[in-house]
């Protein structure tokens, strides 16, 4: 006899996301990412990462941007440090350690990154005119310059969106015309 399933049995989405996923180890967050899309996505966000952070080894997570997998299927974080002490770092799960890589890309990352993977790509606001895109492949970085908003702007904000697999920079801005 089949026992029905009960709304009650359900965990709430909220509660997985903020409760259990941030407490997995780094393999099985990896292995998570392919349960469904939903779970991909969220599992992508720099909000996860600095959540899963807290329960593992790093104790200043404001400097990270994302985390990816490899071809290989080794969950890697990719850790950038601003300012004076500009740097990048990668941890890998598979060999559990961290390594520098070089990021002399020529400009330090915004105070609040937002990073967005795409692809083969991770991609971040480094500030109101440029965009790093770091390739999980090579594990090299690059810049590319923002398009400029037009000119009498007064405020705008830049969003890195995925719709279809393609990455999007997504502006809003405002003009204010005076009469004369």
């Amino acid at each position: 006899m089949k026992k029905k399933k009960m709304k009650n049995d359900e965990l709430p989405l909220s509660l997985i996301e903020s409760n259990i996923l941030p407490r997995l180890p780094a393999k099985s967050v990896g292995r998570c990412m392919c349960v469904c899309k939903q779970w991909k996505s969220f599992l992508s966000t720099p909000m996860f990462a600095r959540m899963h952070l807290r329960h593992v080894t790093i104790n200043d997570y404001n400097d990270v941007v994302g985390f990816y997998t490899d071809s290989s299927n080794d969950y890697k974080l990719l850790y950038l440090i601003n300012g004076a002490r500009n740097g990048a770092y990668i941890y890998s799960n598979r060999l559990d350690s961290w390594r520098k890589i070089d990021f002399s890309v020529g400009t330090a990352c915004s105070e609040r990154p937002q990073s967005t993977l795409c692809g083969k790509f991770v991609y971040f606001k480094a500030s109101h005119r440029w965009i790093i895109c770091f390739d999980v492949k090579t594990e090299k970085f690059r810049k590319i310059q923002c398009p400029p908003v037009p000119g009498g702007a007064k405020s705008y904000r830049r969003s890195l969106v995925v719709l279809h697999g393609c990455i999007h920079l997504c502006v809003s801005y405002k003009i204010i015309i005076n009469d004369i």
